[in-house]
Order: C-alpha cells, then sequence, then structure tokens
C-alpha cells in the first residue's frame, strides 16, 4: 500500500493549537491564583439583591476598615448553620445566610484585626468556661478584645412583626446593627456610662435600656437609697417611683447635677402612668422649670393618633434634636398615654420660644398636636372629651443650667418624658416610628457625644407572587411543552443544515 505523505500543514497548525489550549489553561490558572491572592487582599463583593442584603453599610465598612485594634468574634455553632442556611428557600434561612455574610464581611475589611471562628458547643463544651458569668445558647457570638467582651444573642441578630391587617409577617434583620455595637463596644478606650436608678416600683424601661446598650453605653444600676448617685456616670435615668423621694434623695440627685460646681451631668426623669407625683419629687422638677400635671392626653382629631385617640402622633419641635436626627425625624412619633406637661418658667426675653428663670432655660422637644385634650385618669361614661379645651401640650421638655468657665459653657440637664410607653419595646425596636431615634439623640446630647455609627434593621422578607389557575395552566404549556419542543426542534434544523458542510 502506498503511504500518504507527511503532512507537515496539519502538524505545524495542530501543534500551534495544543500550544495555545496549553498556554491559555496555564494563563487561567494563574490569573485564578492571582485574583484569589488579591480578593484575599482586598475583598471585592457583588450583591445582585436589590437591598444590598448581603453587604455592609458603608458606616460600618468604614469604620471596621479604620480598625487598629484585634477583635475575635466566636460563633457558638457549627459554620453550616449559618453558611449553608440560605438555600433552605425562606426568610429563616435568609436571615442566617445574612447573618453570615455579615461576619464574613468583617473579617474582609478589617484587614487582619477581626478574626471570626465557629466553635460547636457541643462537641467543644469547654468553649465559654472563660465566662461564668455569662449564660450562652447555641448560635450565640462572643465579641472579644484585649478591653473586654461582649455576649451577642442569637435572637438578637432577627427580629418579625405581624400585621394586625392581613396576619402578613415582616422579617428583619439586625446582625449589622448589633454586631458593629458590639465591636465597637469591646474597642471603645472610654466607654460612656449611665446609671439607672433602682431602689423603687417604678415604670418598665427595659427597650430603653436596650437602645443605650446597643449604642455602646455602660448601663449600671444603683440603689438611691443606699449610695450616693455615681459620678462618673455621663447621665443617670430616674423611672418616677411609685412613692415619694426623700428630701435626702433629692439632695443626691442636685449633688450629682451641680457635680462640685463643674456641672456636666444630666437626668432624665421619666413620668409614670400609674402614680402620682409626691410634693418632695414635685418640688425638684419645678426648679427645673416642669410640672408634671394628672390625667391624660387623648387627641380629639381622627388624623393625629393611632388605632386609639390615647396613641397620640406627636411633633418634634426643637430644631437641635431635629438635626441630630437627620431624616429618622420625618417618621412618625408616637407618645401613648402621655401625661400633660406644663412649663413653670416663663418665656424668656431671647424670644426664641423658650422659658427661663435665672440661669436655667426650659425648651420643648416633643409636643402634641393643638387639638390634644386632658381627660382625668378616673373619667366615667359621660364624661365628653370633646367638650374639653383643646391645646398642644408638651410631651418632653429638656431643662438646661449654664454657667461659664471663662469662655467655656459647662452646663447640666433634666430632661422630663411625660409617657414611659414612648419608650416601650412596641415604638422602640421599630425603624418605621422615630421614638428610638429621638432618644438616640438626647443620649447623644447629655452625654456630649459624638453620633455613633447608625445601622437600620434590614427587611429580608421575601416579596410573593400571586398567580391563579389559569395562569399557572398557561405557565406550565409554555415551559414544559412550547419551549422544549421549539428547542429541539431548532436543534433539529441546525443540525441537518449543519450535517452536510
Amino acid at each position: 500500500m502506498e503511504k500518504k505523505p507527511f503532512n507537515k500543514r496539519r502538524l505545524k497548525y495542530g501543534s500551534l493549537a495544543t500550544v495555545i489550549t496549553v498556554g491559555f489553561l496555564a494563563a487561567l490558572v494563574l490569573v485564578n491564583v492571582i485574583v484569589s491572592l488579591l480578593l484575599e487582599r482586598f475583598p471585592l463583593d457583588i450583591d445582585l439583591t436589590p437591598d444590598k442584603r448581603f453587604a455592609l453599610t458603608e458606616d460600618s465598612a468604614a469604620y471596621i476598615r479604620d480598625l487598629s485594634r484585634d477583635v475575635s468574634i466566636t460563633v457558638l455553632a457549627a459554620e453550616s448553620r449559618f453558611s449553608a442556611a440560605g438555600s433552605q428557600g425562606n426568610e429563616i434561612g435568609d436571615l442566617y445566610k445574612q447573618a453570615y455574610e455579615v461576619l464574613q464581611n468583617y473579617e474582609r475589611y478589617s484587614g487582619g484585626h477581626i478574626r471570626v471562628s465557629f466553635v460547636d458547643p457541643v462537641t467543644n463544651p469547654t468553649v465559654t468556661q472563660a465566662y461564668p458569668n455569662e449564660s450562652f445558647t447555641a448560635g450565640d457570638m462572643i465579641v472579644e478584645s484585649d478591653l473586654r467582651m461582649k455576649k451577642v444573642a442569637l435572637n438578637s441578630l432577627f427580629s418579625y412583626s405581624q400585621s394586625q391587617y392581613d396576619g402578613s409577617v415582616t422579617y428583619r434583620s439586625e446582625a449589622e446593627q448589633n454586631l458593629t455595637s458590639a465591636i465597637m463596644y469591646v474597642t471603645d478606650e472610654n466607654p460612656v456610662t449611665v446609671s439607672v436608678l433602682t431602689g423603687f416600683d417604678t415604670p418598665d424601661i427595659s427597650a430603653y435600656l436596650e437602645l443605650l446598650k446597643a449604642n455602646n453605653y455602660e448601663v449600671v444600676e444603683q440603689d438611691l437609697l443606699t449610695g450616693d448617685v455615681d459620678q462618673e456616670a455621663a447621665f443617670v435615668i430616674l423611672p418616677q417611683p411609685s412613692g415619694d423621694l426623700s428630701a435626702e434623695q433629692v439632695k443626691k440627685l442636685e449633688a450629682y447635677l451641680d457635680n462640685d460646681g463643674n456641672f456636666g451631668k444630666g437626668l432624665v426623669f421619666v413620668a409614670s402612668q400609674t402614680s402620682p407625683v409626691g410634693p418632695v419629687l414635685k418640688s425638684f422638677l419645678a426648679e427645673w422649670g416642669v410640672s408634671v400635671g394628672d390625667g391624660f392626653l387623648y387627641e380629639t382629631s381622627d388624623g393625629n393618633f393611632l388605632q386609639n385617640p390615647f396613641n397620640m402622633l406627636n411633633r418634634i419641635v426643637d430644631d437641635t434634636t431635629v438635626e441630630a436626627m437627620g431624616n429618622a425625624s420625618a417618621a412618625p412619633l408616637l407618645a401613648p398615654y402621655a401625661r400633660p406637661l406644663e412649663l413653670v418658667f416663663g418665656p424668656s426675653a431671647s424670644g426664641d420660644g423658650t422659658y427661663a428663670s435665672g440661669n436655667r432655660t426650659a425648651r420643648i422637644l416633643t409636643e402634641s398636636s393643638d387639638t390634644a385634650v386632658v381627660i382625668p385618669a378616673d373619667y366615667g361614661e359621660d364624661f365628653d372629651p370633646y367638650a374639653q379645651p383643646q391645646q398642644s401640650y408638651p410631651t418632653m421638655v429638656l431643662t438646661s443650667r449654664m454657667k461659664y468657665e471663662g469662655m467655656t459653657p459647662m452646663t447640666s440637664y433634666v430632661v422630663t418624658i411625660s409617657s414611659p410607653e414612648m419608650l416601650s419595646s412596641t415604638y422602640m425596636t421599630y425603624q418605621m416610628f422615630s421614638n428610638s431615634s429621638l432618644m438616640a439623640a438626647v443620649n447623644e446630647r447629655l452625654a456630649a457625644r459624638k453620633a455613633q455609627v447608625t445601622i437600620l434593621p434590614l427587611n429580608i422578607s421575601v416579596n410573593s407572587i400571586t398567580i391563579t389557575d389559569a395562569q399557572v395552566k398557561t405557565y406550565m404549556v409554555i415551559l414544559v411543552i412550547l419551549v422544549p419542543v421549539a428547542t429541539l426542534a431548532a436543534g433539529v434544523i441546525i443540525w441537518l443544515r449543519r450535517r452536510h458542510l
């Protein structure tokens, strides 16, 4: 048989194709290695969700980039509990997955200052032995620096609410909000201390205290019956006792606010819904230009309350407070079952809407609408609220006592809040209301502290698409029959046209 001549042209182009293929594959491997190394040093995230739910907010990312202290975050769970949760296809899975991505981004953006580890307490029961004063459950997180530690409970990372209208449930992620706050707390060299004065039967202000803790205040309790007020506290909180204060206890408050003539202290007084203000406490408040009236405020205009006329919408009237709150001041402010406040001082000579006596000045922070009336606590069925005189009433008042040391102003404050319900979890934990933003601004003012990083809860709820049975059948015909048949026909036509080439 005659041998075919050696095809040099085929060898030439075949070898060239082989070299190009091998070179291309080698280049892919090299690029992959280089990109992986770069991504470890310079994280690049592409979050295609419309609300960027798996990316850090810019404020949080900027704070993490500027960290100079090492922080460890220990998650008391197997990593798969968080990392694989997104495959569940529901809101709960998304919440876990979003928290996992927040943790990963902390590590990426921190330049090596944040290390995240997952430790299953079932297989490693000794992981929590170093914290005998804390109780942990699976999924809790330990955030720690060389200064201090803070526990972040798993249930603090998520929240949900159910609509009273259609029963739908809205899920929110508060993972970044609480974890960034914890990182700020454990790296803050000089945390601000706030003292809660106890020893009395007082209104519940637990949601307010949680807000303080979430914003990196060190909250401590102090019994006013047995000790003096801690002068190290930036401000103190006095929920109204069911009985009166003693003259000695008032002297403790006055000594604290005077601060050896240096001022610079603050007091938040929260009025009770159930108890009248005793004469000693009433006299103390009058010295700060405020009187807490009897009864409750009632709204006579349908557009100025939520659900019931005692659940009043208020307005924020202090410009400094509005500026500190930013866009949050536009959200509704609720003051349910508020007591009417009255200003004891006369209008100041400055004509700026404040009230003054000596070196003390009172200004209204929030007030009701001018269609509010006062209803006695013991009103009967024959009481007609619409026959009462209507006017605007203060619901939160800030009184300042100022002096100058040279050119430097020195000020102590007393804030009077007429409704403990303003501080309830119903209104303090949802960003649809401005109650928490208002109190955050008041706190910063009392503590003379610059605003901290603020991260709002993230809505994780999935929008459902409702379709009819007829639409289901139409989509099934299109996707199950027409599309496969069209794809098969196109393939056959292409094959017939190309098989003779």
